[in-house]
């Protein structure tokens, strides 16, 4: 996978990079690329998992920050912001543009006013116009590896569990479903459990000359009729 990405680079006759220089950023995105790839074969079949894969790679070439650019993709709002940030190919590309323009002599590396046509002629023009920063290489490789990094954790927990049923044990929805029932069943016990209620004078005028047995029996019928249990 280091070998697909390193040969987008097959038309440079001669790079001005150093092979070490290209290859760091690429190791680094394959290990994401190819840690997103685990999580979709892990817990999708092989035809869906391949449909994902790809769905993946378009979606992140288009949050590349390339066409369109960081700057209007800042302007989709917060939701565009987890896509830009784990786009592999965001933090792959600005490492090998920062690393190209580094490696050009500092005839191109002026500010773009000592130049005719700064589009076209100043190095420093062109990490303006993509928001990149010249010396981001290093930070961007840590970046794709803790991007590799925690695509693995997500596939190790979609290992434990999407697959429960090869390891027989009940699935995550059958689970949810047990608990469910259990914390129904419990708060119905709850609601459904005997009350006890209080009699009032108004409730029981009849009580306050009657001897003491008759009171306990009168209130003993009229907390019945109320719905809840004798009160002895």
């Amino acid at each position: 996978l280091t070998a697909a990405f390193l040969s987008t680079w097959f038309p440079t006759a001669r790079p001005r990079t150093t092979f070490a220089q290209s290859f760091g950023p690429c190791f680094c995105a394959a290990l994401a690329a190819s840690g997103a790839a685990h999580v979709f074969s892990v817990a999708q079949d092989a035809k869906s998992a391949q449909l994902s894969s790809v769905a993946a790679l378009v979606i992140a070439a288009m949050f590349a920050g390339v066409e369109p650019r960081l700057s209007e993709l800042q302007k989709l709002g917060a939701g565009a912001k987890p896509l830009i940030w784990g786009s592999y190919a965001r933090w792959l590309v600005e490492s090998l543009y920062a690393a190209e323009v580094s490696a050009l002599s500092t005839a191109w590396r002026m500010p773009p006013a000592f130049y005719n046509r700064p589009r076209a002629e100043s190095a420093l023009m062109g990490l303006f116009m993509y928001d990149y920063v010249a010396r981001a290489a290093t930070i961007n490789c840590v970046l794709l590896a803790l991007l590799g990094l925690l695509f693995r954790l997500v596939a190790l927990a979609a290992l434990s569990g999407t697959n429960r049923d090869r390891m027989g044990l009940r699935s995550p929805a059958h689970v949810f479903y047990d608990a469910y029932a259990a914390l129904a069943g419990g708060v119905g016990r709850w609601w459904r459990r005997p009350r006890k209620v209080g009699s009032t004078a108004a409730e029981l005028p009849s009580l306050g000359g009657a001897p003491a047995g008759e009171r306990r029996g009168l209130l003993a019928v009229a907390t019945v009729r109320n719905g809840g249990g004798a009160v002895v």
